[in-house]
């Protein structure tokens, strides 16, 4: 019965936006001329009587006619928006289309017949193929297919790219109707994909990589035919797949391992990069830039951030682990040290240590771990203030547990997502990126985004699963925008709630964006990822110079990256190092960290991870309001005066100080934008 009332308020309570049920929207811009053209190229001269004049109402009906023999099956709907009726008083004429005008149309898209890249026709002898090419014009052409069949046919991509997919449906629209309405490309706008460019990585990072990469796995026995990045990098949607076909490799390695104490039953990735929700997936490393030769060098450059990628292996049963936590983890290590030694003998590179074992593999960093259901068992034994020992989860338990059984089971639900809805990939990390730019990501744990936007698509009411990523993110804003957002569903036992000024804020700046992408989606779109700083009380300026992960930024050029250093090679005398690549070095994290484990208590951080160059500080509540002198609160505190009597009170300037004194030559400049009264 619950079920119901839910269903009832969607279908009846919940007003149904057009931007928001449409995958795809455009507008065909219309003057008097346009119009009367159309009316000329439909031979529409005598039906434009019957609708008085209305030369819009007479047209329309001709261009869902040519709109749905062009899109056919791409489509389940293809729907015009409402106009208002025309009023006019009965003792004059009707109006007369005299002025400008727009229509817009929605397209309900289907999720993989959208996607088609390839149009086959009839056979070239078939008495059909006449009208295909008619109505096709120079898009058709003769090909010969797989089985031997000679047909017309329209081919509308080259590149198997999904963002290249996504354009189909409006390379269509525009076609059809240039060549059947005589409407100008320069007339019709589709909305739906402008928001996919912040997603893209500059190409000369993608081709520097893809070299490296490439003349690296040269000599390679498990060398494969197909490509890593380069020019289909795109949105890094099929980065993902390939990233996890190299892990689905390295897994059929480590389970033919021989002669290790436990067989590995399962290796699983579960970094965000394999539940399709990096927002920007690893790049190849680049090998010859390893830690050793950094430090030799004296204008040491900036490598490029490269990521560890952890995976899971999940070991056999076995009743001989020991019942001491110390005694389960050295026999991990030592499982480790021999887990390194045969993958050396492989040809591999890795680095082992106490926890984990770093594997360089095409390119990539894997940081394997081992997922031991027996150490979370021992973990939740506790004992009484009477000695009884007794079970029950423990902080240190639920980190474990939720490592190897609960990101496992996470990461298999979101492949499973992205299986049957391919556009979740791109619209989860446009809600991770928009975030991130927004300064929050990192107030707001990643899986509880990640389950936001499944919620999206597994219960979508009153709309259907978006199609579009950008309808995706803007249902996304709608949510977390909306009064009876509830955090807490989206939860678990182990991730800790956002701060109630982090939901207030992501409220409030969603809401701001919502409406900046309802009015104008397409110019506006970089405005809705430069966060306004004027609500912070200091703000800290980092230099590029220092951003490992400066290629991942908004403002970031596109072909050419000249702030940032190009990626370092050794030459070709060099002796081959036999190290990893620098892995996981980003200075601005490391400088946030340092800056949360000494100012944590008195303020909070923000940072856009992917590229930002500016940190901002917000005080919390109270900071800045005189205390008591305690002997043990003197940190961050400068004396003062109240009522004739000592106090205590922030030191703000001593922060930014210290800010300068971390960061170093990382940091520019400090702007205080709040004065506290002495």
């Amino acid at each position: 019965m619950g079920d119901a009332a839910q269903h009832f308020d969607h279908l009846f309570m919940v007003p149904c936006c057009f931007q928001f049920k449409f995958d795809y929207t455009f507008t065909i811009s219309l003057t008097p001329e346009s119009l009367n053209k159309m009316v000329e190229n439909f031979q529409l001269s005598d039906r434009s009587l019957d609708h008085s004049g209305d030369l819009v109402t007479t047209v329309l009906p001709s261009i869902l006619e040519v709109l749905e023999k062009g899109l056919g099956d791409r489509v389940i709907l293809i729907q015009p928006q409402p106009q208002p009726s025309p009023v006019w008083p009965l003792t004059e004429d009707p109006p007369t289309q005299v002025s400008d005008c727009s229509l817009t149309f929605g397209l309900l898209t289907h999720k993989s017949n959208s996607l088609r890249l390839l149009d086959r026709g009839p056979p070239a002898n078939a008495p059909e193929a006449a009208d295909f090419r008619q109505f096709w014009g120079e898009k058709s052409e003769l090909r010969r297919f797989k089985d031997g069949g000679i047909s017309e046919a329209v081919v509308w991509a080259f590149s198997s790219g999904l963002n290249q997919k996504r354009s189909v449906c409006s390379k269509i629209v525009t076609h059809v109707l240039t060549r059947h309405a005589g409407i100008s490309s320069e007339e019709i706008h589709t909305v739906g994909r402008q928001l996919e460019n912040i997603l893209y990585v500059p190409r000369r990072i993608v081709r520097e990589t893809s070299d490296i990469s490439s003349s690296s796995n040269s000599n390679s026995k498990d060398k494969k035919k197909e490509g890593s990045s380069g020019a289909g990098y795109g949105t890094g949607e099929e980065h993902i797949y390939h990233i996890r076909q190299v892990l689905e490799d390295l897994g059929k390695a480590l389970r033919k391992l021989p002669d290790l104490a436990l067989r590995i039953n399962a290796v699983t990735g579960v970094d965000a990069a394999f539940r399709f929700s990096e927002v920007f997936p690893a790049l190849p490393a680049v090998e010859k830039l390893t830690s050793e030769n950094l430090l030799k060098e004296k204008n040491r450059p900036l490598p490029l951030y490269t990521p560890a990628m952890t995976v899971i292996c999940s070991l056999e049963g076995s009743g001989h682990w020991p019942e001491d936590i110390d005694r389960i983890r050295d026999l991990k290590t030592l499982y480790l040290v021999d887990l390194g030694d045969k993958l050396s003998d492989l040809g591999l590179k890795v680095n082992v240590q106490e926890t984990h074992v770093d594997v360089l593999k095409d390119g990539y960093v894997f940081r394997l771990k081992l997922g031991v259901s027996r150490e979370v068992g021992v973990l939740r034994m506790v004992r009484s203030p009477e000695g009884m020992l007794k079970m029950e989860d423990t902080p240190e338990s639920l980190a474990v547990e939720a490592e190897i059984t609960m990101l496992p089971e996470m990461t298999t639900t979101l492949q499973g997502v992205q299986q049957n809805h391919p556009s979740f990939c791109a619209t989860v990390r446009l809600a991770k990126r928009w975030l991130s730019a927004q300064l929050l990501l990192g107030h707001i744990p990643d899986l509880v985004v990640e389950r936001s936007v499944v919620h999206l698509f597994q219960n979508p009411l009153p709309f259907t699963a978006p199609v579009s990523p950008l309808v995706g993110f803007l249902r996304f804003l709608k949510l977390v925008s909306g009064n009876d957002y509830k955090v807490e569903s989206f939860l678990d036992k182990v991730t800790a709630p956002p701060l109630p000024v982090i939901m207030n804020r992501l409220k409030a700046v969603a809401a701001q964006t919502l409406t900046v992408l309802q009015s104008q989606p397409d110019t506006q779109w970089k405005v809705i990822f430069r966060p306004p700083l004027n609500m912070y009380d200091v703000v800290i300026h980092l230099s590029t110079q220092w951003l490992s992960r400066g290629h991942q930024g908004v403002e970031v050029k596109d072909v050419c990256v000249a702030k940032y250093p190009e990626p370092w090679r050794a030459p070709a005398n060099a002796v081959k190092e036999e190290t990893l690549p620098v892995t996981d070095f980003d200075p601005a994290h490391i400088l946030l960290q340092n800056l949360k484990s000494v100012y944590g208590d008195f303020a909070l951080f923000f940072h856009d991870t992917y590229g930002g160059d500016v940190m901002s500080v917000l005080l919390k509540p109270g900071v800045t309001d005189p205390k008591a002198v305690e002997l043990g609160h003197l940190f961050g505190q400068k004396p003062t005066v109240v009522d004739s009597k000592p106090a205590l009170t922030f030191d703000l300037d001593a922060m930014v100080e210290a800010v300068k004194v971390i960061g170093g030559d990382m940091v520019v400049k400090v702007d205080v934008q709040t004065k506290i009264q002495s």
